[in-house]
This record gives structure tokens, C-alpha cells and sequence, in this order.
């Protein structure tokens, strides 16, 4: 497959934002799954910085059921990944069972992708799908190789021996297939959120399943917009709804929160019950713009500047965001090559509608209120009608 010096090993990670994805391939022999024996799992945990894949963690375990679930929520927290793929075989819903009663219990959606083994090639065919990465040496070993002595096995030895860990390692280029919707989105969006002051308005975009919510917080700096928190519950939705509302009062105690609805979710509230949860937690939501609409309007923000830095900013906090606009949020490749027309679904779709809904709402209401926002330079002309000038001393 190449050189096994083609796996280079940095002392450090990249310095901006990468999103995360975690690939989990199995050997799940039936006797001893019923048997109550362990099975191999091999998980893989990487992430994508330009045209290089970066192997964060890589192993292979003989793990039972709950063994590997523990696992799955540490690193979700320990990565906060934008997608956790599972690779389908005849005794995946022996797994996925389980898994779905896990976030159920613990109130955590996890971010997770069925992965469909290719059926028109063998699994070392598969594998050599890396080979392009490996000779130009853009497969980085994060830890150096002692930190994955498997993969390094396994490399070496390729394609005789096992090669399982390889296997889990090739569906990285599945993972981070797709169209992203912002292409546009780049470390100079990704800043520090200002704090909040007592009294001052927090945006606050919702958006729901039957299964489970989100809540993506926001707040004004002048023409700015700051992402500055995001959660995701699932579970029954009027819990899910309680504990985001009491994250977000918690997280902004003194401030004033408007709570914002997609117009879909908000015209439909007998279908998925929304707007009911959060007027029954004391929260006014508002009637945001409808998801056809407001996509793709992010973008003018990702592009453009006000006091040399971006109109959208995200806080390095807001994981979900960051996840959702640097990857998660994407048009999915279909059969044949072509792209999807519609995002694929997941939380980062719920996360970046419920942010795209609210926005585009939010600059409409800005024009029309004279596209003067706080902290603007309004100078006047001889005549008396103010505009929005680049001189610093002019009267505010």
C-alpha cells in the first residue's frame, strides 16, 4: 500500500479547529455473540486538516456490549466528535439497541452513522483506498507510533496478517464524504464569545425531533453575532426541553432570552410539541424563518468582516456548531456519484437549521430598524440624515 515511512508523526496537533470522526469496525463472530462472549471492536478515532488524515486514537479490544457503549460516550466526551460511523454487519442491531437505550438513559445523543461494508470490492481492495494519502504522506500519526502500535502492525504487515484496525482506519474517507453547505467556514470564525451582561439579550435558536432537541445560544456584538453555547438532549421532549432551559438559564443567569423556533417546527407544533415545552418552561418563543429559506444564509457572515473580524464568530465551546459548520452539515454523496439535495440528518443538521432559521430573522429585523446595530460609527450628512461611517470619532 506504500512506504511505511508515508505515516509521519507530528509532536503536536493542527492549531485550528478539526472537525473529529470516529470509525468503529467489527469482527462479531455469531457464536460468540450468543455465547455472551466479547467480540473485536476496532475503533478509530481521526480528523480531517486539509488533504491530511489525522489519527488521534486506534486500537482493537475485546470488548462486551456495555464495554464498548462505556466507551462510546468517553469519546464523545473526550472528542466531541461531528460523526461516530459503525460499520453494519448481519448482528448490528445487537448492537444498536443497546445504544439507543444508552442515550435514552443518559440524555446524550451521540452522533451516530451507519456504515454500509462496500459490496463491490474485497475488504484489501477497500483499504487501498488509502493508498493515495499513505504515499504522500498525509496519514499522521498523532502520539508518534508508539501511540498505535496495532495500525503500525498491521501496516507493515499488509495485506497478510490481520487488518482490521486498517479497515476502520479506511472508512476516514468515507466519513468525511459529502459537500459541506459552508465551505466557507475556517479558523477565522472561531473566536472567543463576549460575556454576557445582566439584562442583556441572549438569542437562543431551538429545534426539535420527537427523540430529541437542541439549543444553540447566541448574542449580539455590535454587528457581530457570537455563538457562545450549544446543547443537545435527547430523550421524551418535554425533558429534553427542561434541560435545555435549565442549561441555558443556568449558563446565563442574568440575562434576557429570546427563544427562537424554525417556522416548520413552530407552524407544526401538534407534530413535534416544541413550542407547548417551552411555553411550559416560562419561555416565549418566537417564529423564526422556515428551514428552505433561511439555508444556506450563513454565509455572508462566514465571508465578511466588521472591525477586522468575521460577522459570525463561534466560541470554542460551542462544540456542536463548530462540528456542524466545519463538516456535520453537509449534502451527502448518493449512488452514482451525485449529491443529495437535502443535508443529511443528524444533530448537526438540527443544530445549524435552528442557527440558520433564527439569523436570517434576525438581519431582516436589523434593515429594518435602519441597519444602524449597536456600536455602529453613525455620522450625518449636512442635511441630517445619518449613515454608517468608517471614521471612528464620528457621533455614535
Amino acid at each position: 500500500m506504500g512506504r511505511r515511512e508515508s505515516s509521519r508523526s507530528p509532536g503536536h496537533g493542527p492549531a485550528r479547529f478539526n472537525p473529529v470522526a470516529a470509525a468503529l469496525a467489527a469482527r462479531r463472530d455469531q457464536l460468540r455473540v450468543l455465547a455472551g462472549l466479547a467480540s473485536l471492536e476496532q475503533p478509530v478515532v481521526v480528523s480531517r486538516f486539509g488533504s491530511q488524515i489525522h489519527v488521534h486514537e486506534s486500537g482493537g479490544y475485546y470488548w462486551k456490549p456495555n464495554e464498548l457503549i462505556d466507551d462510546l460516550f468517553a469519546m464523545n466526551e473526550r472528542h466531541a466528535p461531528a460523526k461516530i460511523g459503525i460499520e453494519k454487519n448481519s448482528l448490528d442491531e445487537w448492537l444498536h439497541q443497546p445504544i439507543r437505550m444508552a442515550m435514552m438513559r443518559n440524555g446524550t445523543t451521540l452522533p451516530l452513522k451507519m456504515l454500509q461494508a462496500p459490496q463491490d470490492r474485497n475488504k484489501e481492495q477497500f483499504i487501498m483506498g488509502l493508498q493515495p494519502f499513505a504515499q504522500a504522506g498525509d496519514i499522521i500519526l498523532i502520539g508518534g507510533r508508539a501511540a498505535h502500535p496495532q495500525l503500525v502492525a498491521e501496516w507493515a504487515n499488509f495485506p497478510s496478517g490481520p487488518r482490521d484496525v486498517l479497515n476502520a482506519l479506511a472508512y476516514a474517507v468515507t466519513m468525511f464524504g459529502g459537500v459541506p453547505m459552508y465551505e466557507d467556514f475556517s479558523g477565522a470564525n472561531i473566536g472567543e464569545a463576549p460575556n454576557v451582561k445582566s439584562g442583556e439579550d441572549i438569542f437562543v435558536a431551538f429545534n426539535a425531533t420527537p427523540t430529541e432537541a437542541v439549543a444553540v445560544a447566541a448574542v449580539r456584538d455590535g454587528r457581530r453575532l457570537c455563538v457562545a453555547g450549544d446543547w443537545s438532549v435527547s430523550g421524551a421532549l418535554a425533558d429534553a426541553v427542561k434541560t435545555l432551559a435549565f442549561e441555558v438559564r443556568s449558563a446565563y443567569p442574568r440575562a434576557a432570552i429570546q427563544a427562537w423556533v424554525p417556522a416548520d417546527t413552530y407552524d407544526q407544533w401538534q407534530r413535534v410539541s416544541l413550542v407547548p415545552a417551552l411555553r411550559s418552561e416560562r419561555l416565549t418563543p418566537y417564529r423564526a424563518e422556515h428551514v428552505g429559506v433561511a439555508r444556506g444564509c450563513l454565509s455572508d457572515r462566514l465571508r465578511n468582516t466588521w472591525h477586522n473580524a468575521r460577522l459570525l464568530v463561534v466560541d470554542r465551546r460551542a462544540k456542536l456548531t463548530l462540528n456542524a459548520l466545519s463538516a456535520g452539515y453537509a449534502l451527502p454523496v448518493e449512488k452514482g456519484g451525485r449529491t443529495a439535495s437535502e443535508p443529511e440528518a443528524g444533530v448537526s443538521r438540527l443544530i445549524a437549521e435552528a442557527l440558520e432559521c433564527m439569523v436570517a430573522v434576525l438581519d431582516r429585523t436589523q434593515e429594518a430598524e435602519g441597519g444602524f446595530p449597536k456600536g455602529a460609527n453613525v455620522a450625518y450628512t449636512p442635511g441630517g440624515a445619518p449613515y454608517v461611517s468608517s471614521n471612528p470619532r464620528a457621533v455614535t
